[in-house]
């Protein structure tokens, strides 16, 4: 029997659930805590992360094991007739 393989918008999607679990988490907690701006914060640049790495899975390119926003949104692909 052979092992289903997930197809790159099964990775993607999976990716975006990551990102909607920690932005939910992120205004749950600036909802009942403001004082935890550090954990916002955080929290938040995680979901643009994973939000960023499904872009790239849906797109069937490596996900890199990296937080750098900026190196990440370099590797999405370019529409044609958009610069960069």
């Amino acid at each position: 029997m052979s092992e289903r393989r997930d197809t790159p918008l099964d990775e993607a999607a999976r990716w975006l659930g990551l990102a909607r679990d920690d932005l939910l988490s992120a205004a749950t907690i600036l909802a009942h805590q403001n004082r935890a701006l550090r954990i916002v914060g955080f929290l938040s640049q995680q979901a643009a992360e994973k939000a960023l790495k499904a872009v790239l899975a849906a797109h069937d390119l490596r996900v890199r094991k990296t937080h750098d926003l900026l190196a990440l949104a370099a590797s999405l692909p370019v529409r044609p007739g958009r610069d960069r």
